[in-house]
């Protein structure tokens, strides 16, 4: 099979690693170039001719439509397969994005598997061959990526402590979250590849955020990249920010502990989602 040429456009530095890892693990031999922006990424197809392209949406400068729109009017490009990686998981969006000229869509947080599979998709409907994944193989990657991983029995149940029992009672639903301190009123729904976590929001800043999590026999992964929706006092949604996880650690030092505290890291780059967020930080 001819080497594969990948073009891999995203602002956020960790999301290309993902990305470029999980193409060099699966499709050895292949060319894989990077761009942190759409408008150098032009440049880029110019120079040299890409079998398949994998862009971000919500990007400064140049939207990864923009970007779309413009690629579909060089004449080496019309048809090249084009996927969209993208947090924003709307149907209208996605219909618009299909409009445009996308040839495919991943949302984040995504698995190794599930890139593999689109990109598979994707080589055959150009002639090539393509090539599946053997679980056995992926174990690392799929854990870097958020692949699920083996089911562990659950911890023992226990009662939470004074100091964590609001806490918990909110991220159960088992009592009103104004029980908890007025901080923990603000929410973040965390959304991993394989389900969502409710987050009680306990610091913010432009780098990273941190917070309570319920514990639970599905726990996520250190590195694992997640979408983070920050919700406000008021249930309203304040802002969509690209995350990796940074740290788990018990809420206190008993091990039937029924709360963990999450950090976070933001990945995204973005000015204008860092704005929205900056005002946010300002606000609480």
């Amino acid at each position: 099979m001819a080497a594969i040429k990948f073009l891999v456009i995203d602002d956020a530095a960790f999301i290309r690693d993902l990305i470029k890892k999980a193409l060099r693990d699966n499709f050895p031999g292949s060319t894989v170039h990077d761009s942190n922006s759409a408008k150098r990424a032009m440049a880029m197809t110019k120079a040299l001719r890409y079998d398949i392209v994998l862009s971000d949406w919500e990007m400064p400068e140049m939207s990864g439509e923009e970007f779309l729109l413009w690629l579909r009017e060089q004449e080496h490009y019309s048809a090249t397969p084009f996927i969209m990686v993208s947090s924003r998981s709307e149907k209208d969006y996605i219909v618009k994005a299909i409009q445009a000229g996308v040839s495919d869509y991943i949302g984040k947080p995504f698995t190794a598997e599930e890139l593999v599979a689109k990109i598979n998709k994707q080589l055959k409907r150009i002639g090539h061959a393509g090539r599946s994944i053997d679980r056995s193989e992926t174990t690392s990657l799929g854990a870097l990526t958020g692949a699920p991983a083996a089911a562990k029995p659950p911890p023992p149940k226990s009662e939470p402590s004074p100091e964590v029992s609001a806490s918990v009672s909110a991220l159960t639903g088992s009592a009103p979250v104004a029980k908890a301190s007025a901080k923990k009123t603000e929410q973040a729904q965390l959304h991993f590849s394989d389900g969502q976590v409710l987050c009680l929001l306990q610091e913010m800043s432009l780098q990273g955020m941190s917070g309570l999590i319920k514990r639970d026999s599905k726990m996520p992964a250190i590195m694992e990249q997640c979408v983070v929706s920050i919700v406000g006092a008021n249930q309203e949604q304040v802002a969509r920010l690209n995350a990796y996880v940074y740290s788990l650690r018990a809420s206190d030092q008993r091990p039937e502990c029924t709360a963990i505290k999450i950090s976070l890291r933001f990945v995204d780059d973005d000015p204008q989602k860092l704005d929205v967020l900056s005002r946010y930080i300002s606000k609480r």
